[in-house]
């Protein structure tokens, strides 16, 4: 009896090692701290009537009211051939630091690019993929996908619970416009 006992706890032994494995994938790594941030901002505004404090469809309008606030240039594209239509922005902050955030909705879903100067923000070390000549981190987080690149000396994040295509979309247009000298992306 003591000789089945024994041999009982290589087989328990290799359950536990199973289970662990198994379980593996399904644990996943804690967003960075920055990443946390935004989806945390991105749903707070999402519950607000009124999320924006510049509230316009006018790119121009929008770019004008930004580029008298912030210290760098921000796009403000036009998504709406996506049926992404802009509803405004306004200033924020990601660990002490300035940021524009402008506002989008589609479907009544709110999609928040967000625009920050990168110098002292940790970004995530892992989960980055390759998108033609570009390197996005791609996650999901709270219910919510985030898109984030970096640009030159900004960082950009796109924050919704719409398609990860869909959001990569979206940054593949910012990536094209923060390439022109224009600030309205028009």
């Amino acid at each position: 009896t003591g000789g089945r006992r024994w041999a009982a706890l290589p087989v328990a032994a290799l359950v536990l090692l199973a289970l662990a494995v198994g379980l593996r994938p399904f644990t996943t790594p804690a967003p960075p701290p920055a990443v946390s941030e935004l989806v945390a901002q991105h749903q707070v505004y999402s519950r607000m009537d009124v999320p924006a404090e510049i509230v316009s469809t006018d790119q121009a309008a929008v770019a004008g009211w930004l580029e008298k606030r912030v210290r760098f240039a921000v796009p403000v594209p036009d998504f709406s051939p996506a049926g992404i239509r802009l509803i405004g922005a306004r200033l924020s902050a990601l660990s002490d630091r300035e940021m524009a955030y402008l506002l989008y909705e589609k479907d009544r879903q709110l999609v928040s690019l967000f625009a920050f100067p990168r110098r002292g923000v940790t970004l995530p070390s892992g989960g980055w993929i390759d998108v033609g000549d570009s390197s996005f981190y791609v996650t999901k987080v709270r219910g919510v996908e985030v898109v984030l690149w970096v640009q030159g000396d900004l960082a950009y994040a796109v924050v919704s619970p719409l398609s990860r295509e869909t959001l990569l979309e979206c940054a593949l247009t910012v990536r094209r416009l923060a390439r022109t000298p224009s600030r309205s992306g028009a």
